[in-house]
């Protein structure tokens, strides 16, 4: 799945409209009021002539995780960078932590 751009705005599931599972994920955690975090491919478009990274095929494909709060808001994704045997997947550029902190107070970190 191509994963959107996306900002901390009230909940819309619209953004999610050509990605089916993760508009279940967040209807599924607004619905029963839980967070969920799932992980997934998320495609990313590149140009080869712009980036000499870039596959030959136009685009990253990356092991990702992606938490929803109990409003199905997007909380958090983050890309896995150090893959083990995963040829489907391009590995991510190293970045800081990522962390996202619950309505009850809980600090999580990311990571695959």
């Amino acid at each position: 799945y191509k994963f959107p751009k996306y900002e901390n705005s009230p909940y819309d599931t619209s953004m999610f409209d050509e990605q089916p599972i993760l508009k279940r994920a967040s209807c599924l955690a607004r619905e029963f009021d839980i967070v969920v975090v799932l992980d997934m491919g998320d495609i990313q478009p590149c140009n080869p002539s712009e980036d000499s990274n870039c596959p030959s095929d136009g685009r990253y494909q990356y092991n990702t995780q992606v938490a929803f709060d109990e409003n199905g808001m997007l909380l958090a994704k983050y890309h896995k960078t150090h893959l083990f045997y995963e040829p489907q997947f391009n590995a991510a550029s190293p970045t800081d932590p990522q962390t996202f902190t619950t309505s009850f107070g809980v600090k999580f970190g990311m990571m695959i």
